[in-house]
Formats: C-alpha cells, sequence, structure tokens
C-alpha cells in the first residue's frame, strides 16, 4: 500500500496537492457556515463531570431555582495604590466610579458591572464587585470587550488614589491567550530552528512549519465543527496541548520522512525516485507508529469525564491529520520544489558517524551490560514515583499578569472559604420549605466536623428550595476539605433526605471530590485498555509475541520514570504539595504511545536489517546509526515542543513530565533497552515468525546490504 502511495506521490504530485487545497478550502466553508463566531470552550469542573455525580445534580437544581446569568464573569478587584486599608470614604469613592464606568461602558458581550455587587473583605485591604458579560468566555468579542474595558476601567480610577484590576473567569482567559499565543509562537520557531539545524535549508524548515500551520488549521476547523454539530464543550487542557501534538507530532513524521528520503538519495536514486521509495519503507512503521497513539488516545472515549472523552479523539484527530500530511502532501511539496535541494553535496554524501558509533558498538558488543545499566535507571527513577502526591488545586493565574497580581490580592483578604463556599440545597418535593426544619438542617451542618460557618438559608421565589452556604474550616481546594465533604457532610446530606426533601450538596469541593473519583475510576480501566490497543498494534506491526510483549515492559518502565522525574522536579526540587490529579493519566498515554512511536521505528529497522540476512547484533548496530539519529532529532523537537508548555502555569506539569518522558522513551528505550534485547534475544526476538533465519540452501533471507551504516 504504502509503495503505491509514494508512486502516486512521486510521479503526479501537481494532483497530491490540488486534492489537498480541494480538501482545505471545503473544509473551511463548511466551518464559516456551520460555525461561525461561535464559541464551545469551558472551564467549569461540572460541565465534563456525568450527569450521575451529586455535583453536577446540585448544579442542576442551582441553575433551575437559583438562575444566575448565563454568561461569563469577571472580577473588579479594588485596592489603595498605597497598599492601606480602604475607609469609608474609598468604598463611597469606588462605588461612584463603578456606577460611572457601568454607564459609559458600552461594549459587546458586556451587560454591565452593578456597584451592588461590592463587597469589602474583613481586613478592609480589598473590595470585589461583579462585572457580567452575555457569552462565555471563550468568545472572541468577550475576550475584546476585556480588554477594552480594563482600559476604561484604568481611566475612570485614575487620579482617585485607588487601583483596580481585574480577575476572574473572562480575566483569565484573556490572559493566558497572550500566554498560549507565546507558547504557540515558541513552538513554532523552536521546530523551526530545529528543522533548520538539521536540515540545513532555509527552504525546508519555512516549508515543513508552514504546511503544518495549514494542516493545523484544518484539525481545528473540524474540531470546531464537531464541537457545534454534537455540542460538546473544550477544556483548557485540549486547547493547550493541541498545538503541541499538531507540530511536534507533526514535525516527527516529517523528520522520519526526510531521514529516510537522505538515506535514498545517498543510494544514488532520483530525486523523485527517492521520495517514493522513503514512502514505501518508512510508511508502514511512520503509520503503526501513528495508529499506537491514535489508539490510546481512543482508550480516553472510555472515560466518565467528557474533558478527557473530549481529548481523545481531538489529538487522534490531529496524529492523523499529520500523519496523512507528512506520507502525502508535504512529500508531494518536496516532489514539485526540492529538486536543486537534493542535489547539494551535503544531502547525497554520508555524514560522519562518529557520534553515533561508540553507542552503537556498545550496545552490539555489550547488551547485558547495557540492559542492566538502563533497567537500573529505569528502576531509579520509578522508585521516585512512588512518592507522589496527586494535587486535585487548580492552578492560579500567572502572578505576572493583571488577574494573577489582582487574584493574589484577593486571596490574601479574604478567607479561602469565602471565596469558595460550598453549597447545600434543600428542596422540598411537595409544598414549601418549612421554616423550623430548615433550622434543623443548618444545625445539623453547624455539628460536622470540618464545617466553620453556615449562613442564614436563600429561599428561592416559589419558596420550595433553600440554599445554605456553608464555609469549610480547611482550604475548600486541599485534601481536608475533600474528605470533609466526602465522609461528613455528602452522607449527613443522605441521612437528612427523605420522602419529604432532597437535600444535595454543591459547589467547587463537591465537584472536585466528584472529579477525583471519577478520574480514578477511568485510571483503572483506560490504562489497560490503552496498553492492550498498543500490543495489539505492535503485535500486527511485528508479526511477532515476544517482541511486542518486551515493548509494552519498556512501555512501563518509562512510564513510571516519567513520574518520578515529575515528583522529583516539582515536589523534590520545586516543593510543590503534590502533581496535578490529571498528570498520571496524560503522562502514561503520551509516555505509552509515542515512546511506542521511537520503539516502533527502531524495532522496524532492527526486524528489516535481520530479514535481509544480517546476524543480530550487527542489526543492532546498524540500525542504532541509520534510525537513532532521525528517533533523537524527532525527540529533541517534539521534547522542545512540550518543554514550552512550561511558561503556561496550567499545564506547565504536563510540558515537563511529557518531554522528560520523550527523552526517556527516546534515550533509554529506543536507544538502549530495545537494541540491546534484541542482541541479547537474537532471532527469538521475533517467534513465531522466522524474521532473519537463514533460509535453506542460501544462509540469507535476502541479498545482505553492502554499504556501511552512517550517522544519518
Amino acid at each position: 500500500m504504502f509503495k503505491s502511495v509514494g508512486r502516486v506521490v512521486g510521479h503526479h504530485p501537481v494532483r497530491v496537492i490540488l486534492a489537498w487545497v480541494a480538501i482545505v478550502l471545503g473544509i473551511a466553508c463548511l466551518a464559516a457556515a456551520v460555525v461561525g463566531n461561535s464559541s464551545s470552550t469551558s472551564q467549569q469542573q461540572t460541565d465534563f463531570l456525568p450527569s450521575k455525580y451529586e455535583s453536577v445534580q446540585a448544579a442542576k437544581l442551582a441553575a433551575r431555582y437559583f438562575p444566575q446569568p448565563a454568561g461569563a464573569q469577571a472580577t473588579l478587584v479594588v485596592t489603595r495604590a498605597d497598599h492601606r486599608q480602604l475607609s469609608d470614604a474609598d468604598l463611597r469613592t469606588a462605588s461612584q466610579l463603578i456606577t460611572r464606568l457601568d454607564e459609559r461602558a458600552d461594549l459587546p458581550k458586556l451587560e454591565g458591572i452593578d456597584p451592588h455587587t461590592l463587597v469589602a473583605a474583613p481586613n478592609r485591604t480589598v473590595a470585589i464587585a461583579t462585572a457580567q458579560f452575555t457569552d462565555t468566555s471563550g468568545q472572541a468579542d468577550v475576550i475584546s470587550s476585556m480588554h477594552d474595558l480594563r482600559s476604561q476601567t484604568r481611566d475612570a480610577f485614575d487620579g482617585s488614589g485607588l487601583r483596580a484590576q481585574y480577575t476572574g473567569e473572562v480575566a483569565q482567559v484573556a490572559d493566558a491567550g497572550a500566554v498560549q499565543t507565546l507558547i504557540v509562537f515558541g513552538t513554532v520557531a523552536a521546530i523551526f530552528l530545529l528543522l533548520l539545524v538539521l536540515f540545513r535549508s532555509i527552504v525546508v524548515a519555512v516549508g515543513a512549519v508552514g504546511l503544518m500551520y495549514v494542516v493545523g488549521a484544518v484539525v481545528h476547523m473540524l474540531l470546531a465543527i464537531a464541537a457545534h454539530i454534537w455540542g460538546f464543550k473544550i477544556d483548557e487542557t485540549t486547547t493547550s496541548l493541541l498545538p503541541i501534538v499538531l507540530f511536534g507530532v507533526g514535525t516527527d513524521y516529517v523528520v522520519f520522512f526526510m531521514f529516510r528520503y537522505r538515506e535514498q538519495l545517498r543510494q544514488g536514486l532520483d530525486h523523485r525516485v527517492a521520495i517514493e521509495k522513503a514512502i514505501g519503507l518508512v510508511g508502514e512503521a511512520v503509520s503503526s507508529s501513528a495508529f499506537a497513539v491514535i489508539v490510546s488516545f481512543a482508550a480516553l472515549a472510555l472515560s466518565q469525564l467528557k474533558s478527557l472523552r473530549l481529548l481523545g479523539p481531538a489529538l487522534g484527530l490531529a496524529v492523523l491529520v499529520m500523519l496523512a500530511s507528512s506520507l502525502t502532501l508535504i512529500p508531494a511539496v518536496l516532489a514539485l520544489t526540492g529538486k536543486r535541494i537534493s542535489r547539494r553535496r551535503s544531502w547525497r554524501e554520508a555524514p560522519s558517524a562518529r557520534r553515533v558509533s561508540p553507542v552503537a558498538s556498545f550496545v552490539s558488543r555489550r547488551p547485558v551490560a547495557t540492559l542492566a545499566v538502563t533497567l537500573a535507571t529505569f528502576i531509579a527513577l520509578g522508585t521516585a514515583a512512588l512518592g507522589m502526591q496527586a494535587d486535585y488545586r487548580a492552578p492560579n493565574p500567572p502572578s505576572g499578569t493583571e488577574s494573577g497580581q489582582a487574584w493574589a490580592d484577593v486571596q490574601r483578604a479574604f478567607p479561602k472559604g469565602v471565596l469558595y463556599p460550598t453549597d447545600v440545597y434543600v428542596h422540598a418535593n411537595t409544598g414549601q420549605v418549612d421554616a423550623s426544619h430548615l433550622r434543623g438542617v443548618r444545625e445539623q451542618i453547624e455539628q460536622l466536623p470540618g464545617v466553620g460557618a453556615v449562613a442564614a438559608p436563600a429561599v428561592n421565589g416559589a419558596g420550595d428550595t433553600a440554599l445554605f452556604s456553608v464555609e469549610l474550616s480547611a482550604d475548600p481546594s486541599s485534601p481536608q476539605a475533600v474528605n470533609v465533604i466526602r465522609h461528613q457532610l455528602v452522607p449527613a446530606a443522605d441521612r437528612m433526605s427523605d420522602t419529604a426533601q432532597t437535600v444535595q450538596v454543591g459547589g467547587p469541593t463537591m465537584a472536585q471530590s466528584d472529579f477525583q473519583t471519577a478520574l480514578a475510576r477511568d485510571m483503572r480501566i483506560i490504562f489497560p485498555v490503552a496498553g492492550l490497543l498498543i500490543g495489539l498494534i505492535l503485535v500486527l506491526m511485528l508479526r511477532a509475541l515476544v517482541a511486542p510483549a518486551l515493548l509494552m515492559i519498556s512501555v512501563a518502565l518509562g512510564f513510571t520514570a516519567t513520574l518520578g522525574a515529575a515528583v522529583i522536579a516539582f515536589q523534590g526540587i520545586g516543593s510543590h504539595p503534590g502533581l496535578q490529579g490529571t498528570l498520571p493519566m496524560i503522562v502514561y498515554l503520551f509516555v505509552a504511545s509515542i515512546g511506542t512511536d521511537y520503539n516502533i521505528l527502531m524495532i522496524a529497522r532492527i526486524k528489516e536489517e535481520s530479514e535481509a540476512g544480517t546476524s543480530p547484533r550487527d542489526a543492532v548496530r546498524r540500525a542504532i546509526c541509520y534510525t537513532g539519529p532521525s528517533v533523537a532529532a524527532a525527540a529533541v523537537v517534539l521534547a522542545s515542543s512540550f518543554a514550552i508548555l512550561m511558561l503556561s502555569p496550567y499545564v506547565s506539569q504536563v510540558g515537563f513530565a511529557v518531554a522528560a518522558g520523550v527523552l526517556i522513551s527516546m534515550w533509554l528505550s529506543s536507544w538502549l533497552y530495545v537494541p540491546a534485547l534484541s542482541a541479547v534475544l537474537g532471532h527469538r526476538m521475533w517467534w513465531p515468525s522466522r524474521a532473519g533465519r537463514d533460509l535453506p540452501g542460501t544462509g540469507l533471507a535476502h541479498p545482505a546490504p553492502t554499504r556501511e551504516p552512517v550517522g544519518r
């Protein structure tokens, strides 16, 4: 199949390019017609939990009986410029300025700023008010209005001796947009520089990045169309990871193809014939690698969390489209424009193998020692993973942004239990709620361990539902608060529920508790399913049983080693209280799939050399020399892409962990573990197939290669 694809691309590149142009234009027109300027983003945890969880049921109860404006909000934070306490005169001035601002601020999607919402903190160093918008925070007009509102607010408060800044959902999304833009541009710049260094051609670097940008736009449009049609919402993790996967994984596949293409040029082949042969040779390995990534992400479809169920198809779609472009569009453009480049001496002459040969020689000559050192390193890093503490708290906005500075002021001034109260709803199944009964509910809640204070109930207009605002003694996002919810408040609510009334617990701590429960269930199911699917891909690709089993062991070792590296970096060196609760899931999927990527490319080359009649140790040496540099180059590109995510406070741990996992998978797994095992086991690695075994009367399965391996 891949030989046929290579022939079409090599001989008919114009047709391939025109087909891609037609596809891109068709998708763009469909996106413009279907999606328009709408947004499908969300930051609310309850938007991504199944309806069976209590926090979601409580949110529905709140929406029905205590409806709030549908749009997103921002919080105006007022402080004195000299950092002293706010006087009564300061609060009156702030209220007057907010009133004028509300009257003058005629901005799209801004409903207004209500001066009556102005509340001073107990220590009077901060006062906050609410800016209400009419649409979600991901909408472009909302973000634009947020920027304009900040400018108008600064003008309104200028000369008053007061400082006004915005935080909250809309302000944080506006600030995160700048960080996300920096991440995307940083990723593109890093990939451009690395491609320039690898291929010493500005045309190749610009062309590859430009084509990947176009293909990435296609993926974004397809995702937006799907979100609009099926009504799902996109969270920050997906929007942060998608560009990295698009450019990072896409560059990996381009690098794999380009290295094999240059290898064919060094065999003396014509430019287009080299492209055809390269696709035929690398197509199966790259496609197997890509589908290993795709099926591991597909396992997320089993998640109870809607955010993970979206993340899997979104990233899988990105990988699939990038795979198609790396085997068709990019080679077709190269076939049309790259003939002059292919004639360069540096592309047709074999570079020195000085950097690779020592490793290749050592692994092939001393495979047992290599295997022992590699396993010891895996185990040492993996041991650190035993000390992992899960932290489910949402990261604070960046301290260098306005929303981060304002949020820090709010957190210092207000008790956290006030900022994130737990909601307890009492709903009368028939008639109205009884006042004396509500007093009894309040008394029972106040007596629970871990409850700090309970406000008087708010009753809706119909009188059939009451809301208690409960302040927990511990930080509402801490494990202690979650334990109070699980072991005290929820059981008490269950005891108080009967045929006459329903008592339910909501709020951010309840949502966090439900999120942890759902995630723990997901990991028990998704981990083995993803491993099984990846193993199946390996069996089909290698047509063997021993090699896939041993490769899956390296996947498990790579996962624990990566998690251990993250524990050392963040809990040890960084003194963080723990790692993000979703990190093990994301690391497992990325390291398992991408680590398998590199293992597949290395083991495929070892098998190719074995089938050509090379001895097991020589096959290992040649595979490291031929494939090692391309794997290393791809790993550096991908690790650099993920490392840039460390600029974002929301996914910095993901960025570090996946970057470390990619390098661990490249170096320990594909360069050392896989070749060393292959050298030790020899032809037994391919059992029950007969790869590399001598055929009767010839001594070889295929003619043995005569050229010595080179560095690239």
